[in-house]
């Protein structure tokens, strides 16, 4: 049986559809055109070269222009969290139906998930939570920050551990590590070997699998 969860945060613990990764998407274009004064073309390279080579935006500008980590961290993700994001009580209660200690996983730094688990009232029942500080300065899908990811929750091994996460290239990764992955898609579109549409759903996954 399952003993840890590897959650992802942002699409993954709440739906994709709230557009919030949207607007972070935008705060990160803004950044690129407003502070950096970058041109739409030199945005899109850099994105283009940022994403394919680290995953995110954020290792490239600090490889290619030096930006400072956490002015670049800060300005994307101040956005109003209401504007987005609805307090589910089926969540609180699915998450705590889990027996296993579960772990965010994300990409994103600490300030934004702490701040997005205490919106959806969920913080206390998260164990231990691993940001972008932590991995630096690799992020999913590489495979060095799911060994830093490890390490960082106090594990030697990934048996018995399950990986839960919105972008496939990041599931992927995992699966190719030996990692039990599972993949929240809520579309229902991608039709991935082991998937899910909602976080809620995840409980009645692992029963059904008996992982």
């Amino acid at each position: 049986m399952a003993h840890t969860l590897f959650l992802d945060l942002d699409n993954t613990l709440y739906p994709k559809s709230s557009g919030l990764m949207d607007a972070i998407r935008d705060r990160i274009i803004s950044y690129m055109g407003d502070i950096m004064k970058m041109s739409e073309s030199q945005i899109l390279e850099t994105r283009d070269y940022s994403l394919k080579r680290y995953g995110t935006t954020l290792i490239g500008l600090m490889e290619l222009y030096g930006i400072d980590k956490q002015q670049y961290l800060d300005y994307v993700h101040d956005l109003v969290l209401e504007d987005f994001l609805i307090r589910d009580p089926d969540l609180i209660s699915n998450l705590i139906a889990l027996p296993q200690k579960k772990v965010i996983f994300s990409n994103a730094d600490l300030g934004h998930v702490e701040r997005v688990l205490d919106f959806l009232e969920i913080r206390e029942i998260i164990d231990h939570i691993i940001d972008v500080h932590i991995l630096m300065p690799n992020v999913k899908p590489q495979p060095e920050s799911f060994a830093k990811a490890l390490a960082s929750a106090g594990l030697c091994s990934w048996d018995g551990c399950v990986f839960v996460d919105d972008y496939l290239p990041n599931v992927i990764a995992a699966e190719s590590m030996g990692i039990f992955s599972i993949l929240v898609d809520e579309t229902g579109e991608l039709n991935h070997t082991h998937c899910i549409r909602s976080i809620c759903q995840l409980n009645d996954f692992l029963h059904l699998h008996r992982i």
